[in-house]
C-alpha cells in the first residue's frame, strides 16, 4: 500500500505472580521484545500467510519514533518489503475467497480482509460487494439477529415472523 500508518509503542511491564507471601513482582519488559511480539501475534493469526512465499501483512517495527516520511526515507526497503510481501498475501487472500466464493456463492465465506485485497488489487469479483444486510430486527421468540428482509420464518427457532406471506405460501409436508 502507498499509505500506511504508523504505531509508537513505549516500554512495557508485566506482573509476574511469585506466591501468596510475596505477591507480584513487576517486569520490565524492552520494547523491542514487545513490538516485535505485536507485529508476529497479528501476522500469525492471519489466514492464507506464508512464510515460504514471503505473503505476509506489511508490517514491521523500528527503533524510536519516526515520522512517515522519516520511515520512507530511512527504512525504504523494509517498507519496499513490506508492501511486496502484503501484496503476494492479498493474492492469496484472493485465490482463496475465488475458491470460496465458486464452491459456496455465499457472501458470509468471504472475509472482509478478502475484499479488501481486492480493491488493493484493482480486482473485480462477484463477491467483492456482496454483503448482508443485518438489521436491528430480532425474532420475538428467540432474539435472533434477522437478515433483511425480514424472513417468513426465523431460521433459528421456526417461529413464523409474518403470518399473513406464510398464508400465501405452500409448503411441503
Amino acid at each position: 500500500m502507498n499509505d500506511f500508518v504508523t504505531l509508537h509503542v513505549q516500554d512495557n511491564a508485566y506482573a509476574l505472580y511469585l506466591d501468596d507471601e510475596r505477591g507480584s513482582r513487576i517486569i520490565p519488559e524492552p520494547v523491542g521484545i514487545f513490538a516485535e511480539a505485536i507485529v508476529q501475534d497479528f501476522i500469525v493469526a492471519q489466514i492464507e500467510i506464508s512464510a515460504e512465499e514471503s505473503a505476509l501483512p506489511g508490517l514491521f517495527w523500528v527503533y524510536n519514533r519516526h515520522s512517515r516520511d522519516e520511515i520512507k526515507k530511512n527504512h525504504a526497503a523494509k517498507l519496499a518489503t513490506a508492501i511486496q510481501n502484503q501484496t503476494r498475501w492479498f493474492q492469496r487472500l484472493v485465490r482463496r475467497a475465488d475458491t470460496d466464493w465458486q464452491m459456496f456463492h455465499q457472501h458470509n465465506v468471504i472475509a472482509d480482509v478478502q475484499r479488501l485485497a481486492a480493491r488493493y488489487l484493482n480486482l473485480e469479483r462477484d463477491w467483492v460487494h456482496a454483503t448482508v444486510d443485518i438489521g436491528n430486527d430480532r425474532c420475538p421468540a428467540c432474539s435472533s439477529v434477522l437478515m433483511r428482509p425480514v424472513p417468513v420464518i426465523c431460521p433459528n427457532c421456526q417461529c413464523i415472523l409474518d403470518k399473513e406471506r406464510y398464508e400465501k405460501l405452500a409448503f411441503a409436508k
